[in-house]
C-alpha cells in the first residue's frame, strides 16, 4: 500500500478522500493548501500526492511542479471537476503522472492507483 498526501481546500472533500484511500489501505495525510503539501513533502516520504487543481494561493499544477523537484520519485495526481485533455506528455512536463475527475469514488481511485501500487 501507499503513503498518500492529499491537497484539498474543502474539508469535507478532504474527509471523504482520506476515508475512501484508508479504506484502500493506504496511510494518509491531508492539508489544506499547497503551502502546507509543500512543508509535509519536504520532512517526508510520499508515494503519491493527490492534489485539487482549484487551489488558492498555490494551484494544483504549481504542487505537481514542486513537489517533481523535491522528490522526483513521488507520483503526484491531479483531482478536478473541470475537463482536462488527457495529454500524458504534457501533464508529465508538468509534474503530473495522473489525473482522477471530481467527484471520485472507490472504483476510480483504486483504478487511478492501481497502475503504481498493484
Amino acid at each position: 500500500m501507499a503513503r498518500i498526501l492529499i491537497v484539498e481546500d474543502e474539508p469535507d472533500v478532504r474527509t471523504l478522500s482520506k476515508n475512501l484511500l484508508e479504506i484502500l489501505g493506504h496511510t494518509v495525510d491531508d492539508v489544506g493548501s499547497g503551502e502546507r503539501a509543500m512543508i509535509m513533502v519536504r520532512a517526508q516520504h510520499y508515494d503519491v500526492v493527490l492534489s485539487d487543481i482549484g487551489l488558492p494561493g498555490m494551484d494544483g499544477w504549481a504542487v505537481a511542479q514542486n513537489v517533481k523537484q523535491v522528490s522526483p520519485q513521488t507520483k503526484v495526481g491531479l483531482v478536478s471537476g473541470w475537463e482536462i485533455p488527457p495529454q500524458p506528455e504534457r501533464l508529465r512536463a508538468q509534474g503530473v503522472d495522473f489525473l482522477v475527475p471530481k467527484p471520485f469514488g472507490l472504483d476510480e481511485i483504486e483504478e487511478a492507483l492501481a497502475r503504481y501500487f498493484p
